[in-house]
């Protein structure tokens, strides 16, 4: 819940998007994608109409809020749409979709990293995929070559069906690290703990509750 008066602005591949209806974001732990779920109403510009969205066949969301008395957006979220949702009847469409380490979720790349550090190896991974790598230096080489030129990183019973974020998932557990991704930028950095005191909420401020397992 915002305390203040708030306006999201919604970009879709470079054009801002108005009739906004509902907006969910989740934000996971480090080692998940956060994830976002719009809701708009169709129509003449500057709505987008049925046309518009059954052309996309992919597209980059940008999300940001501006709050009052700010004339610059904050970035909240940024990322692929996975799927879109068309009800003509309503008159809205939906569409939701996860931030930019998806592209490294369904990459399945078959890579060796030779004589490279941690750090190295994730710094190759972002660029891959066209993050920015904000990586803190490791030391010691995580590829090495052992029996029949093969490297730690490449054994394995189901080394052939690890992606690219299960790799850096691994490293950054290995060095006590995390590892996540905020707007185009992919972070790589030692563990903290906030260190904050809980917040106790009275019943009565509650609006809802859900609990997930």
């Amino acid at each position: 819940m915002f305390d203040t008066e708030v306006e999201f602005q919604i970009i879709v591949n470079g054009s801002p998007v108005r009739g906004l209806l509902h907006a969910s974001f989740i934000t996971s732990n480090c080692f998940s994608s956060d994830s976002y779920a719009l809701t708009f109403a169709m129509g003449p510009l500057p709505l987008g109409d049925m046309a518009f969205w059954l052309s996309l066949s992919t597209a980059y969301v940008e999300i940001g809020v501006i709050i009052a008395y700010e004339s610059t957006a904050q970035s909240l979220m940024s990322g692929m749409v996975d799927t879109i949702h068309v009800d003509p009847i309503q008159g809205t469409v939906a569409i939701e979709g996860r931030d930019l380490s998806s592209s490294m979720i369904d990459a399945y790349r078959q890579q060796d990293f030779v004589n490279q550090t941690a750090s190295e190896v994730v710094s190759a991974v972002a660029i891959h995929h066209g993050l920015t790598p904000v990586v803190t230096a490791t030391s010691g080489s995580v590829g090495r070559y052992y029996g029949d030129g093969y490297t730690r990183l490449s054994l394995g019973q189901f080394s052939r069906i690890r992606s690219d974020w299960d790799l850096v998932v691994q490293l950054a557990r290995e060095n006590s690290f995390d590892v996540f991704v905020q707007g185009s930028s992919l972070f790589f950095q030692p563990s903290t703990s906030s260190g904050t005191a809980p917040v106790h909420i009275a019943f009565r401020d509650v609006k809802a509750i859900r609990f997930e397992k």
